[in-house]
């Protein structure tokens, strides 16, 4: 039986199925089955958008600073799972604005219950020492949400990917065959968290169907968090390469991911975020380990 629709909103780049949120968002509601799932982005007619609908997803085309259009994306939806992607040029610099305004179209349009993907808001915790605006700009969305008075609402705060290690460039194979981890900052016990993104959707369909539970609560992910030595001694102990911690950016490295682990070093992932919301009642299984992601998921 299905209860509603819950709308999968990516603004921004459609990244729904490419190890990225709203894919495994995508993946575990269908699972579940008791939701008719709607993908909403710019181009019904890419590969992944086909992927999509042949899946069962009904795919909606929307352009992000079109508020009819965003509006009407929403139409008849019980639930929304928002999540922007700072990385998209068409983005980047407007998360704050687009994030409000997809909340205010949602609201507008008669969703109950709204899941936005947030993250700390770096400036405000570290009094402005970091400038970490793909965090902070979904953070500065939350009062917006609190204010429009939907039914329910929850807060959906990822930890650092595990795939981040490859796809910014942050681990790199030498000449040597060994590989260094290019994180500014750390030193060999700074404390470091992530998870698998393909667990992202696991709690989903748990924060739906007890949303009085969920109301006004963080979800955050805590798949693995160690010191980075304990991190490379994984990695090398299952991939038998060697692996160095280099703390000294490359030219090519991108000053935002260098202000961010400023920020990790010197606050942890989460930082002083509510974690009022109970991990053990959100999620029915163990998330996976930094190990477990090697064994299965790195080449």
């Amino acid at each position: 039986m299905l209860f509603g629709y819950l709308a999968i909103w990516l603004l921004g780049y459609l990244a729904i199925w490419r190890t990225e949120q709203g894919g495994s968002v995508v993946k575990h509601l269908l699972e579940d089955g008791k939701y008719a799932v709607r993908g909403v982005t710019r181009n019904v007619e890419s590969a992944k958008s086909k992927k999509l609908a042949a899946m069962g997803v009904e795919m909606v085309a929307a352009d992000q600073s079109n508020y009819d259009q965003v509006k009407a994306a929403f139409k008849d939806a019980y639930a929304a799972f928002v999540v922007t992607f700072f990385w998209d040029p068409a983005s980047m610099g407007k998360e704050q604005e687009r994030g409000g305004m997809a909340a205010k179209a949602a609201k507008e349009a008669g969703v109950t219950h709204y899941l936005w993907s947030t993250l700390p808001n770096v400036e405000e915790q570290s009094g402005g020492k970091w400038h970490v605006p793909h965090f902070t700009d979904k953070a500065k969305v939350e009062p917006i949400i609190r204010g429009l008075g939907f039914k329910y609402h929850t807060f959906i705060s990822p930890n650092f990917y595990y795939s981040n290690f490859k796809a910014f460039g942050m681990a790199r194979e030498r000449e040597d065959g060994s590989v260094a981890f290019l994180m500014p900052h750390y030193d060999a016990n700074t404390v470091h968290s992530g998870y698998d993104v393909d667990d992202m959707g696991l709690p989903i369909p748990n924060v739906l169907d007890h949303p009085e539970e969920y109301h006004d609560k963080y979800i955050v992910y805590e798949g693995f968090t160690a010191p980075i030595k304990e991190w490379l001694h994984i990695f090398t102990k299952v991939t038998g390469k060697s692996a160095v911690l280099d703390p000294v950016p490359p030219n090519d490295y991108v000053e935002e991911l260098v202000q961010m682990f400023g920020w990790f070093k010197e606050s942890g992932y989460y930082g002083k975020l509510d974690r009022t919301a109970s991990v053990d009642a959100a999620f029915p299984r163990p998330l996976t380990t930094w190990k477990e992601y090697l064994l299965h998921k790195w080449d």
